[in-house]
């Protein structure tokens, strides 16, 4: 499976100690399980579980045996097997939700902490359940928003989670082709991740994230990542933003005890900014390129 555009979503832990649960949870039986309802069959062409938060170290050394919710044309191991042309059909079509899980068993236990889902006919909100060879399974992570390709991460009290948050559009969906979250002399944050959240939308074949959306309400729409955390952690003091389809007020948010606040605001924001905190529209300066030279 090729790394693409990071999947877009948001989330919620199973319960409030589950973001820290995550971190030590270990069991041999794991799978994945379709919460939404589909309106066809459900179709996976690969699905990888893994132990690290950006899905970089795979899962598959001792791996014992598949597990499904019963197969329509193509049985579960061709969702394990690499190619992604190859898919897993689900049994059930329209299935209802919880109905339809895929997954894989270890030999011995093991601990993810995140998914590489590539989806043909997709479901939108995923569970990732954890359980043993007796049929017991418990939702460790529920996510929503999930799109056709991507990695869905299992938060974990080692990160922080940071979001830019549309304060609202008339008549347009909201577009980000790129943000970076830095520091307070605007750098690159030191251990910035690729994995993104992101409220429902889609990523076109040029990496640029566009809300489902249209006419937006505020805080509707949102991209964020996870930052790694250290003890002296300033947090984020910086917004770089690229944004085709212009929302001109953004808010920063960050995820703390089960909801999001927001840290700061900016309002006259342009398609191609850089955003302080504690800066007024006044105290921003930007070059922007008038006329281009061959």
């Amino acid at each position: 499976l090729h790394d693409g555009p990071v999947m877009r979503l948001s989330w919620r832990s199973a319960s409030t100690s589950a973001a820290v649960a995550a971190a030590v949870q270990e069991a041999t039986h794991w799978r994945i399980q379709c919460e939404a309802g589909t309106d066809s069959r459900w179709t996976v062409a690969e699905l990888q579980f893994c132990s690290d938060a950006f899905c970089t170290e795979l899962l598959n050394g001792d791996l014992v045996s598949y597990m499904d919710s019963g197969w329509y044309s193509s049985e579960p191991s061709k969702a394990f097997d690499g190619d992604t042309i190859s898919v897993w059909d689900s049994r059930c079509e329209a299935c209802s939700p919880g109905i339809a899980f895929l997954g894989v068993a270890f030999l011995e236990q093991r601990s993810v902490g995140s998914i590489r889902l590539l989806q043909q006919s997709p479901c939108t909100a995923i569970s990732l359940q954890w359980g043993s060879s007796s049929g017991s399974f418990q939702t460790l992570q529920f996510w929503e928003g999930v799109t056709k390709s991507g990695v869905l991460t299992v938060p974990s009290e080692e990160h922080s989670l940071w979001r830019l948050s549309c304060g609202g559009i008339v008549g347009q969906a909201w577009s980000v082709r790129a943000f970076t979250f830095g520091n307070e002399r605007c750098d690159r944050h030191q251990e910035l991740k690729g994995v993104s959240v992101a409220s429902a939308g889609s990523v076109s074949s040029e990496g640029v994230w566009t809300s489902s959306c249209r006419g937006c309400q505020p805080s509707e729409a949102y991209v964020g990542t996870w930052i790694d955390l250290h003890p002296d952690d300033p947090g984020v003091k910086c917004v770089v933003v690229d944004q085709p389809l212009l929302c001109d007020t953004l808010s920063l948010q960050r995820h703390s005890l089960s909801q999001w606040s927001v840290v700061y605001s900016w309002s006259a924001v342009g398609s191609s900014d850089i955003l302080l905190l504690g800066a007024s529209p006044v105290d921003r300066w930007r070059l922007q390129c008038r006329q281009f030279y061959a």
